[in-house]
């Protein structure tokens, strides 16, 4: 049981990492370093010279370093499924009976599974905004299921340790509202980004700052909300 507690609590640390390592992918515009998927370019290994490149691809739109960076998160990805994957074999070896924690941390890896096919869309609709909105969504609930699964797992194994715990009534209400209220910022931020990328796609001379402007008043909707978490 012991076991499968420590690999569930390494899910979630590295589920977090690998959000934190897409969230550089989408800052540093590797986004599309690999115009293909599963591979890059072709190839298992990306391209370290412009001489490994197929001949219908044109020499100018390979960067090495957004290609190494977004095939690093693709590894990365396939790294946390196999960690993930292991801690559900535990959970029904040691877990059966105990649905809450089985159940949680197998919903868990199929949508870890989805997480993974809608990588590959995001290459196929060249990063578009709704469907990055949805990849980070899922992303967020994957980890939820984790971290439930967790803690009902360590109920079993130590027993209820809340039982002598008093909350005020209102308390899950307050908890629920903040957790609507990050989804919602992050809606909005996901959305502002993909509204720059395509405003900067269409009006490439423009500087960012005056893109941001056009954006209009919704930009100002991720700050308040922001500065009210």
């Amino acid at each position: 049981m012991n076991k499968y507690f420590q690999f569930s609590v390494l899910s979630i640390i590295v589920t977090y990492l690998l959000i934190f390592v897409g969230g550089l992918v989408r800052v540093s515009g590797a986004g599309m370093g690999c115009p293909d998927w599963p591979k890059c370019f072709g190839r298992w290994i990306p391209p370290t010279s412009l001489s490994q490149l197929p001949d219908h691809i044109d020499p100018e739109k390979f960067n090495l370093v957004l290609a190494w960076v977004e095939y690093t998160n693709r590894l990365f990805g396939a790294l946390v499924g196999f960690v993930i994957l292991v801690s559900c074999v535990y959970a029904l070896i040691h877990f059966k009976g105990y649905n809450k924690v089985t159940y949680s941390i197998s919903l868990a890896l199929f949508l870890t599974m989805v997480e993974g096919w809608l990588g590959s869309k995001l290459v196929d609709t060249v990063l578009d905004p709704i469907t990055i909105t949805l990849h980070l969504l899922l992303a967020l609930v994957i980890i939820g299921l984790i971290i439930f699964s967790s803690i009902q797992s360590f109920r079993v194994i130590e027993g209820n340790f809340e039982k002598d715990s008093r909350y005020p009534k209102y308390s899950k209400h307050i908890i629920l509202g903040i957790m609507v209220c990050i989804i919602i910022e992050i809606i909005i931020g996901t959305e502002i980004r993909g509204g720059l990328d395509m405003g900067r796609k269409e009006n490439p001379l423009v500087e960012g700052v005056i893109l941001l402007k056009m954006l209009g008043p919704f930009k100002y909707m991720h700050t308040i909300l922001g500065l009210i978490l």
